[in-house]
């Protein structure tokens, strides 16, 4: 192991970062540069994420002394793209220094080969270091010189920004070339293909999103084996270095007890252990194996997009949920915007093509067949299994930490288990046993540590790739055939991939052992077994199934559900359209006070123009600010606490089986003056942030029996008092958004947005301002409340 040496006097230097590489990573960081710069395309995962930082300083270096020779245009600086959160890179560059005596002899080297530069072109700027640098320092050149002065460093989402360069940017004005590295957040950048860059990094452990298309020489860096973009990148031809497992082992760390807990620490993060996989028999396999591929047929014959889209959440519900389907509508009626299974199912039974295509009608009879012949509607098998293992760990006095995919799916299984231990859902925490949704570990937002970890349901490697981020001493996962089958398919795709990064490392003969085949061998023993048949066709078409269920529809059809509202129709000048319901408050743009003003429907006028976030009305701007956040900085702590007080006020909602009228009611009888029921609601469903008065928190744990409530008022309070405060800041930089130009956000404001890892850019691309063409106010439309607010290109019938 070595720090990075880049030079005998370390011509670069990272202030905040101590790059300690063992040797087999600087191995492979000087084969990866080569590669790149012959436009090869690489996939690196490595649980230090040190790795990347010193792969971009010596992909400088090394171009910097020896590859510029080799250029077709020695005279032009190197172009860097690299997609991450810009606002940590940037702080890395910002920290980093050149060594000036190593630069001077850098200079000299290339005027050498270039021959003849004009001193008084900026273009030739970076032969001339020592001339520049001696009349900004007056004389005296420091030894080190910051980085982005040398190399600049440009920032932004769109349209990139080149930090200034010393004092009143005086030597970017010398310098004509574009920037050195060039940082966003936006992956759309990969599309853009105006500017031929030299290399391309995207550093996929920080930037969640899909990837669609990149040109040749691109790098991915992933800090989890458990990715499933990985499995999309197969399809690729990529170089792939995957520092994972038994490999991690053969490092060798003679040199010191530190170095080798350095070792097993990278080793622990990209290895699991303790974990077994529990096989789910049902009696509906066939059922859904059957529907999946009839849904496949109706996709190629373009069947209603409405009607495959519901069938796909139905069969995505059956498999994820871990309780009865009667239980799960219970919980999901008490969701504003929550479906129940019993209202898909409804509206499947009475679509308009429902006699017209035998592949749909089949489906139809198949998903009753699963919920009454085979009894989901009353028994669900998961929980049967998963019963069993839970008592007997509680009983044992272990801790147990159950995941969850979604907060209904963990309020219901929550409700069966109260049930079955005896135990109130407000004392289940204190008993040892916690829930928690799937995202919140993921997203590090909250820490687990236990003695047993359950999961219930996986149809991706993302869902497993929480046993990397708890702590427990064993784990249980539960897996229906089609979800084994999934995984398996997904697993073989990267199981025999070759890694490049195994010839760098002295492997022990028959230490081949990694994640990918641990898992593998857990599932596949199902298939050894015959309890299960692996079916690759079935397993991709049910990942389409997993994609198709995130989006949301509409077709020109009234919806018939029970809670159903009544929408009227918006038309805006491009066409476009939306619903609002009668007690509807819009967000307009006020052009004479330059705000943002909420209007009531009734008051909404043609020409008005109308502010839409991420495409929904209903959206608050601070939304974005907060689901922004990285790292649990007080803000997000404060938003956090405030879930949690929403948390526990619905869960005795539910224990005590309320409705918002008997609350109302109770409320009222012990002293609360309030006269709007709905508010009740809206405190509930998180629509606002809660009471903005200390007595309604009391009040509230009187009539729902929460001493939580009642003990710890001003904590609660404070928090929701401290989050309107930045909401009301965010709003304010939205009206300057909107109409001010740029310069008009001062830089507390900048700093506030930086804060939350966003940009204005960023901001800007989330809003979206219709104008209204036309309102269509004498007739009403019974829509999902999902659907209102939200923007439809348009209402066809297919």
């Amino acid at each position: 192991m070595k720090k990075i040496q880049l030079t005998d006097k370390s011509f670069l230097k990272c202030n905040t970062i101590d790059f300690n590489l063992f040797n087999e990573e600087m191995s492979i960081i000087n084969e990866l540069i080569t590669g790149i710069k012959k436009r090869e395309n690489y996939l690196v995962f490595t649980p230090n994420e040190k790795m990347f930082f010193s792969l971009l300083l010596q992909t400088l270096y090394k171009e910097e002394t020896i590859n510029f020779k080799h250029n077709k245009q020695p005279e032009k600086r190197l172009e860097v793209l690299i997609i991450t959160k810009k606002n940590n890179m940037k702080e890395f560059f910002l920290n980093c220094t050149v060594n000036s005596n190593e630069l001077f002899l850098l200079c000299n080297r290339l005027h050498h080969h270039l021959g003849f530069c004009n001193i008084d072109d900026p273009y030739f700027a970076r032969v001339y270091w020592r001339h520049l640098l001696y009349k900004y320092y007056s004389g005296e050149i420091p030894s080190e010189v910051p980085l982005h002065y040398i190399y600049p460093v440009a920032t932004g989402y769109h349209t990139l920004q080149t930090i200034s360069r010393g004092n009143r940017n005086l030597l970017g004005r010398k310098d004509s070339q574009p920037p050195t590295f060039n940082i966003t957040d936006n992956i759309d950048k990969l599309k853009d293909r105006s500017i031929k860059y030299d290399y391309v990094f995207v550093d996929c452990s920080r930037i969640k999103k899909n990837i669609s298309n990149f040109p040749t020489g691109t790098l991915f860096f992933f800090n989890s084996p458990l990715d499933d973009r990985i499995v999309y990148l197969q399809r690729y031809n990529l170089k792939q270095y995957l520092l994972v497992g038994d490999i991690l082992k053969s490092i060798n760390y003679q040199e010191s007890c530190n170095i080798k807990q350095l070792s097993q620490e990278m080793f622990r993060k990209s290895s699991i252990n303790s974990v077994e996989i529990e096989y789910v028999s049902s009696n509906f396999e066939r059922e859904i194996e059957r529907a999946i591929q009839l849904l496949d047929v109706l996709k190629k014959q373009r069947f209603s997009k409405y009607d495959v889209h519901g069938v796909a959440k139905l069969i995505y519900l059956f498999i994820r949920m871990p309780v009865n389907a009667a239980l799960y509508d219970l919980i999901a009626k008490l969701q504003p915007y929550e479906e129940t299974i019993r209202d898909i199912m409804q509206e499947l039974k009475e679509s308009d093509y429902r006699y017209e295509n035998d592949s749909f009608e089949q489906i139809i009879e198949m998903l009753e067949d699963i919920l009454y012949k085979c009894k989901l509607d009353s028994v669900c098998p998961k929980w049967e299994q998963l019963k069993g293992y839970l008592l007997k760990e509680y009983s044992c006095g272990k801790s147990i930490c159950i995941v969850s995919p979604n907060k209904i799916a963990q309020l219901a299984l929550k409700e069966m288990l109260s049930i079955s231990i005896g135990v109130s859902l407000s004392d289940m925490e204190d008993n040892g046993i916690f829930f928690v949704l799937a995202n919140d570990i993921i997203n590090e937002m909250k820490v687990i540590t236990c003695d047993s970890l359950v999961i219930y349901s996986s149809l991706n490697l993302s869902d497993l790739s929480l046993l990397l981020k708890c702590n427990y001493k064993n784990a249980r996962v539960y897996l229906y055939n089609i979800e084994i089958n999934l995984l398996i398919n997904k697993l073989k795709t990267v199981i025999d991939v070759e890694n490049y990064a195994l010839k760098h490392f002295e492997i022990r003969q028959g230490s081949v052992g990694n994640i990918y085949i641990y898992l593998f061998s857990r599932l596949n023993r199902f298939v050894r077994q015959k309890k299960v048949n692996q079916d690759e066709t079935l397993s991709k078409l049910m990942e389409e199934v997993t994609q198709s269920e995130t989006y949301l529809l509409r077709e020109f059809r009234e919806y018939k559900g029970k809670k159903a509202v009544t929408g009227f129709l918006v038309y805006f000048n491009d066409n476009s359209l939306a619903f609002f319901t009668k007690n509807s408050r819009i967000q307009v743009l006020d052009k004479k006070n330059k705000r943002v003003i909420r209007k009531r429907f009734k008051d909404l006028c043609i020409k008005d123009e109308i502010l839409f976030i991420d495409n929904d009305a209903r959206k608050d701007i601070y939304n974005i600010f907060i689901h922004s956040i990285e790292n649990m900085d007080i803000n997000k702590k404060l938003y956090m606490l405030i879930e949690r007080w929403r948390e526990l006020y619905e869960e005795k909602f539910l224990e005590s089986r309320m409705t918002d009228e008997k609350l109302y009611m109770k409320m009222r009888t012990i002293g609360w003056e309030k006269t709007t029921k709905s508010i009740l609601r809206n405190w509930r469903t998180g629509y606002s942030y809660g009471p903005r008065n200390k007595e309604d928190i009391i009040l509230l744990g009187k009539a729902l029996e929460i001493p939580e409530f009642i003990n710890n008022t001003d904590i609660y309070y404070n928090a929701m008092s401290k989050v309107r405060v930045e909401r009301r800041r965010a709003s304010r930089i939205l009206n300057k958004i909107i109409y001010f130009s740029n310069k008009k956000i001062d830089h507390e404001e900048i700093a506030m947005i930086e804060n939350y890892n966003l940009s204005v850019e960023q901001l800007k691309e989330s809003l979206l301002i219709k104008t209204v063409k036309n309102i269509e106010l004498n007739r009403g439309y019974r829509i999902k409340p999902i659907e209102m607010g939200l923007i439809f290109g348009s209402m066809e019938k297919e």
